[in-house]
């Protein structure tokens, strides 16, 4: 009754493997991913740091040519209503010129008509030889070359101011059209600067949205390092209660004996190889989780070992077979349970049994050569059992409980 109790613990404790988990990233991984993701953050800020000043250089460029332009406009301004006094003074100066001639021409009329009858066709010399008489002539001489000599200097004087005033307007027009052009080349400047101040602006927030994305990327990864955090704080806890669980399925192991009527296949129980263990296994990379016997490792227990018997009985089977199965030898003892070795060999020279030969338990049937030797146990015919590798319905029993409990 100990003997079951002892199997029946260690085969309870071989059975328990950790659940299958997806692989995640850990936290050192997590927050190098933080390390480069404020890395980047900070060269994108000063990316926006340098573009922000470059914003403000160019908004204070546009402001300057705005102000420039407006002193352009002014003295624009100045010079046109400088223009427009000139030309009004054209326009008195030429209507004086005008009015001058008219005059001219009233006096030469008055004169035709104090010269009287006409002798030399001069109208101001006919007037001055008409005189009454010398002193009368003299007279006569000096008013005419007064009034000819005032009307002159009046006509060229006014003449003059004509000129004078059509000079400095073109001077005026040609200073104004200087100030158009520089107007219209600061209009220009400022267009090409108010471009690459948008399209600076543009970039800024372009910027500011990749700095803002990257926050939102740093919060979401800070979340993830806690979790990876409290994620391998749990894993090492059930690392250690696993490894607790081990060494004390271990101890049980090593208490384990086999019963008289069976014996280990290689000697002594060392325990299976891991995933290994009978039964069904959540998680476990076969159909429905579940294994149909057990592996004992080449690992473990030696390449090239012998394999015994686990009891006495009848080779019912013995021979190569297909699905990865290998050399198969199948025992009938007269309980009634088959037991199976499989897996153990591709060689049928690793196998020491024929069909018909009875065999004690403890008798070398084989030799290991494989990766592992597959142990199996069934009350059922193994042609038919085979068919439900996958299911308890093969009639499948658990060898470690069999062998250690002696049924």
């Amino acid at each position: 009754m100990k003997k079951r109790l002892i199997a029946l613990a260690a085969s309870s404790l071989l059975v328990l493997q950790p659940l299958m988990v997806t692989q995640a990233a850990s936290s050192d991984d997590i927050k190098q991913q933080m390390s480069s993701n404020q890395d980047e953050a900070s060269k994108l800020l000063d990316q926006v740091n340098a573009m922000t000043k470059k914003v403000a250089d160019l908004q204070k460029q546009v402001k300057d040519k705005d102000a420039k332009i407006k002193d352009e406009e002014a003295k624009i301004q100045d010079l046109q209503t400088k223009l427009d006094q000139m030309s009004t003074q054209i326009q008195d100066t030429q209507a004086t010129v005008k009015a001058r001639k008219a005059e001219l021409k009233r006096q030469l009329r008055s004169l035709q008509k104090s010269a009287g009858d006409g002798v030399t066709g001069n109208v101001y010399t006919d007037f001055v030889l008409n005189g009454s008489d010398l002193a009368d002539v003299v007279g006569r001489a000096f008013a005419v070359q007064k009034i000819s000599q005032a009307n002159q200097d009046a006509l060229k004087a006014t003449q003059k101011s004509v000129s004078e005033l059509k000079r400095l307007k073109s001077d005026q027009e040609t200073a104004q059209k200087a100030l158009k052009d520089q107007k219209s080349q600061l209009e220009d400047t400022r267009q090409s600067l108010v471009v690459d101040q948008k399209a600076a602006e543009t970039q800024q927030q372009a910027l500011q949205k990749e700095i803002d994305a990257h926050a939102m990327e740093l919060v979401a990864l800070q979340a993830k390092y806690d979790q990876a955090v409290a994620a391998e704080a749990a894993k090492k806890a059930q690392d250690e209660a696993d490894k607790k669980a081990a060494e004390e399925a271990k101890q049980h192991a090593a208490n384990l004996t086999a019963s008289d009527d069976y014996a280990w296949p290689f000697g002594s129980w060392l325990g299976t190889e891991d995933g290994g263990q009978f039964g069904h296994t959540t998680g476990y990379p076969r159909p429905n989780d579940y294994h149909d016997g057990v592996d004992f490792g080449s690992a473990t227990y030696g390449s090239g070992s012998d394999i015994h018997a686990v009891q006495s009985g009848t080779v019912v089977v013995s021979g190569l077979k297909g699905d990865g199965l290998g050399y198969v030898i199948v025992i009938k003892g007269a309980n009634g349970i088959s037991t199976v070795y499989q897996e153990f060999s591709t060689s049928a020279s690793d196998a020491y049994v024929k069909e018909g030969q009875t065999v004690k338990v403890g008798d070398v049937i084989g030799k290991l050569t494989g990766s592992h030797l597959h142990l199996g146990m069934t009350k059922q015919d193994w042609n038919q059992a085979v068919m439900h590798s996958f299911d308890a319905s093969g009639g499948w029993l658990d060898p470690v409980t069999i062998i250690s409990g002696g049924k």
